[in-house]
């Protein structure tokens, strides 16, 4: 319970402006939690490599945003 507790006390303490992006997050993780598929999918995945950590996590960040932002502006991104 005192995760519960300090969640709630998190979310007292929000500012007005971000208690609806809040609220859709939490949305999110429920609705997440409840897919049969993300444990399934898990579960059945005889190869490890998809969970693998990758080497230089920064680097595949900073990759990732790139591709995000090339995608907004119509550029494509060669990695």
């Amino acid at each position: 319970m005192v995760i519960k507790d300090s969640l709630h006390q998190l979310v007292d303490e929000l500012p007005e402006e971000e208690l609806s992006s809040a609220l859709r997050f939490l949305q999110y993780l429920k609705d997440v939690g409840n897919d049969p598929f993300d444990e399934s999918a898990l579960s059945d995945a005889d190869d490890l490599t998809l969970l693998a950590v990758d080497a230089d996590p920064e680097q595949s960040v900073a990759d990732a945003w790139q591709k995000y932002l090339d995608a907004r502006t119509g550029v494509e991104a060669t990695f």
